[in-house]
């Protein structure tokens, strides 16, 4: 027997939900007598009450699959033998586009009993790709009762119409995730840290065949974490092909192996809006290594006066993304003449001292992510200057050559109240002329005072009009620590130095005619150092004497004066004495000799006295 069911039925109306109503009309039963089906017995018609279609049974999506919804028939007996029912449907194209076929009709009913409920099962298979959803009215279902005087089933084949029913039904078909592919493209080269986007990731995400290119997002993990991220442009076709570029820091320094792209579907997921496509995987089989970035850190350099205060900072030089130091360890160390740690903690003394920074904690970022060098500053701890007064007490108006040593000079160095005694030397001067100098003593309260004796020569002869006192500070310059003393000069003071009395003495003697004599000379009155290195003889004759005077030293016998003058200086000067030369006495005495005479032989010899002349 033909089914009363064909493959796909289609309605040809636009609407989302169609309602297809079998209902036979009089015409329609006055032209099924006409071509030769029983006649109704009179009063004696059965009667259709009601068409159900009940809940779908199963599920479905658009991937497709087979459900079945039950269908439920009433009736009223007419009286006839015997009847049979049967049930057919049809479905709205316009809610369900590629339509669903029924399977199977389900088998007619033959009763002659009064039974007034049937239960059919609807076989609905829906194709892959319709729209998921809830469509209400879009499946129709009829049912025809006939009777029958054949007592078979065969769905009114040999029977008389009785009565027709229908009732819409409801369809839901399910999200159907399809599946796509996911590929991640290799090779991967080293990148350091920071630099992660300079190098980008890449694959495709593909679909299926009619189904759209997919949509959504592609993250690239290695584990659980995240190295990038994108969102799927347009694709072409079924694929869709990305480029998945890190930001800076995306990911932190090492090696990330097993790097795995995965696909996670939009909203919608296809290009195809009826199509649902399903996450996807790469092959994790790629790797990449993240290399530290350089990273240098130098100690900012300071300087305060002593007192104040110094708040260490740094400059980090490479720092990528928005990482950020929140804090570094510094060490301190005295430098140059000043003597202190290496500690961390921060020196109060004035002095010099280097600050090397160290343990950088990063607030944002890792200090694993990079290689840190570090570098030095300097911090400076300068003194609180101050000014002194420096007074020159009146000297001795006039000293002789040879006692400046009796008569030194004095006066006193005074600082600020509460800044300790001045420390540091004091040079007396007359302009450029040094005339004595001297360590600054022991102090007390805020002055110092002084004595500065001049060497016995320290300056010759001559007029002072411009002494004065000149405080140079010492290091430190003030006993009082932190504190330095400006330098300060006295006001003028002036002395006279006159000259020395000095007495040069020839010094005497005697020698034989044709002996040998150096002159020399006593010096009376030098003073210091000084030294006579040579002198003028002046040689006259005395007495019966007859000769020069002359520097020529006499040879004959006789007395003469040896007079001095002109004396020159090794050490000293002329200039700083009254000198006084002396004479002293050369004596030449005769030479005796004799002659012997025998007078018993021819060749006698006589002696007669001789002297020089």
């Amino acid at each position: 027997m033909t089914s009363l069911f064909p493959t796909k039925l289609f309605s040809s109306m636009g609407r989302r939900t169609l309602k297809v109503l079998t209902s036979v009309t009089l015409s329609t039963l006055m032209l099924v007598s006409v071509l030769g089906a029983t006649a109704l017995p009179a009063g004696a018609s059965t009667t259709l009450n009601s068409v159900t279609v009940g809940t779908q049974v199963g599920t479905v999506t658009t991937a497709g699959g087979t459900i079945t919804f039950p269908v439920t028939v009433t009736e009223t007996h007419g009286g006839q033998s015997y009847h049979d029912i049967n049930v057919t449907a049809v479905s709205d194209a316009s809610a369900i586009p590629n339509g669903v076929s029924f399977g199977t009709a389900p088998a007619c009913q033959m009763t002659n009993s009064s039974t007034t409920s049937y239960t059919f099962t609807l076989t609905v298979n829906v194709p892959a790709g319709d729209n998921a959803g809830t469509f209400a009215n879009s499946l129709v279902a009829t049912a025809t009762d006939y009777s029958s005087s054949a007592g078979t089933c065969n769905g009114g084949v040999d029977s008389t119409l009785q009565s027709t029913g229908t009732e819409n039904g409801t369809l839901t078909i399910g999200a159907s995730s399809i599946a796509t592919t996911t590929t991640l493209t290799a090779p991967f080269t080293p990148v350091a840290y920071g630099a992660e986007a300079s190098h980008s990731f890449s694959g495709t995400v593909t679909g299926v065949t009619n189904d759209g290119f997919p949509k959504g997002t592609v993250a690239v993990k290695s584990g659980a974490t995240t190295l990038c991220s994108v969102t799927l442009p347009n694709g072409s076709g079924i694929a869709s092909p990305y480029t998945c570029t890190p930001t800076a820091t995306e990911y932190s320094a090492g090696s990330y192996a097993n790097l795995v792209a995965t696909y996670t579907p939009g909203t919608p997921s296809s290009s195809n809006g009826s199509i649902t496509y399903a996450t996807s995987s790469s092959t994790p089989n790629q790797s990449q290594t993240v290399t530290a970035a350089a990273l240098g850190v130098t100690a900012t350099s300071g300087t305060i006066t002593f007192g104040g205060s110094f708040t260490p900072t740094e400059t980090p030089t490479g720092l990528q993304g928005s990482d950020a130091i929140s804090s570094v360890t510094y060490t301190y160390a005295g430098t140059g003449s000043t003597t202190y740690g290496p500690s961390t903690t921060q020196p109060t003394a004035v002095g010099t001292y280097s600050i090397t920074p160290s343990a950088a904690v990063f607030s944002t970022g890792a200090a694993s992510d990079y290689t840190i060098t570090y570098t030095a500053g300097t911090f400076t701890i300068n003194p609180v200057t101050t000014s002194t007064s420096t007074t020159l007490n009146a000297p001795t108006a006039s000293i002789t050559y040879g006692s400046e040593a009796s008569n030194p000079f004095s006066g006193s160095v005074n600082g600020q109240p509460g800044d300790g005694y001045p420390e540091g030397t004091i040079t007396i001067k007359n302009g450029t002329t040094t005339l004595c100098a001297v360590t600054l003593p022991i102090g007390s309260g805020h002055a110092t005072s002084f004595t500065c004796t001049p060497a016995g020569t320290a300056y010759p002869v001559g007029s002072y009009s411009s002494i004065v006192a000149v405080y140079t500070p010492g290091n430190p310059s003030s006993s009082t620590s932190g504190i330095t003393y400006g330098s300060s000069t006295s006001s003028i003071q002036s002395q006279t130095v006159t000259t020395a009395a000095l007495s040069v003495t020839a010094n005497s003697g005697t020698i034989t005619f044709g002996g040998s004599f150096t002159a020399s000379e006593t010096p009376t009155g030098l003073q210091g150092s000084d030294a006579i290195s040579s002198v003028t003889y002046t040689f006259a004759g005395t007495g019966s004497t007859s000769y020069g005077p002359s520097t020529t030293q006499p040879t004959n016998a006789g007395t003469y004066s040896i007079t001095p003058s002109a004396a020159v200086f090794s050490s000293g000067a002329a200039s700083n004495y009254s000198i006084t030369y002396t004479a002293g006495t050369l004596t030449i005495n005769r030479a005796i000799s004799s002659t012997s005479v025998s007078p018993n032989s021819i060749n006698s010899t006589v002696t007669f006295g001789a002297e020089g002349s």
